[in-house]
């Protein structure tokens, strides 16, 4: 259009087109191989055209060239360049909505909705409000399972300290009984030593009845033959 800058890749773009359109049209009108006797794809000029088919005649020596290819290249990009973007998937951050204009566009539908459901729908929470009171339940319950776990820390604390407090009264228990242990050893030795000498005296002592019990047998016996002498009667 008239008044409108192209840029250079345009202008590049509208120059390639161009020369492929005359390349093209040189082509159609150039003659049969058969009368041109093309060798390696190489051009001649005929003898049998006249002079007024000169504008058709290409030039006498073109060799081939992959321009058309490129050409074909180019018109590929070239349409994929005109082609529409891709369209974004449905959770990319282009196509997200607020949730006012979501519900702007769902109307309709809601209207069409019975009563239970559009109830439902109001009673029930937004999908956002529901994840973050999740999120905030999930905190909560977090919490207090820490809580829960450092209540039982704590107690676990405890425990230990009156366990390792019973263990300390324990050890200077035994270590008491263990004097009480030796100091009765010790009072079972002096009464072993004190028994023993008992039993000396107890067998001192029968030696000694022994000894009086014949002395009073003896005794008796001087006194009855005293008697006899005298001339008593003993009882």
């Amino acid at each position: 259009m008239p008044g409108d800058v192209q840029l250079p890749h345009a202008q590049e773009e509208m120059k390639l087109k161009e020369e492929d359109e005359e390349r093209m049209k040189k082509k159609r009108s150039a003659p049969d191989s058969s009368v041109c006797g093309r060798k390696k794809r190489t051009w001649c000029l005929s003898d049998s055209l006249s002079d007024n088919d000169s504008d058709d005649v290409p030039p006498l020596q073109m060799k081939y060239s992959r321009r058309p290819v490129e050409l074909k290249a180019q018109r590929r990009f070239r349409l994929r360049e005109n082609a529409p973007p891709p369209v974004p998937p449905a959770s990319g951050p282009k196509t997200r909505l607020p949730l006012a204009a979501l519900q702007n566009l769902l109307a309709p539908a809601i209207k069409l909705e019975s009563r239970e459901v559009t109830q439902a729908r109001e009673e029930a929470p937004p999908t956002l409000n529901g994840l973050v009171c999740g999120a905030d339940n999930m905190a909560a319950l977090a919490a207090k399972v820490a809580a829960e776990i450092n209540a039982f820390r704590d107690g676990e604390a405890r425990e230990n300290a009156q366990l390792e407090h019973t263990v300390e009264g324990l050890k200077k228990w035994n270590t008491e009984l263990g004097k009480m242990y030796a100091q009765l050893e010790k009072t079972n030795a002096e009464l072993e030593k004190t028994n023993a000498e008992l039993k000396n005296t107890n067998a001192t002592l029968q030696n000694e009845m022994r000894e009086l019990h014949s002395d009073a047998v003896y005794g008796r016996a001087i006194q009855g033959l005293h008697n006899r002498l005298t001339g008593r009667q003993t009882r």
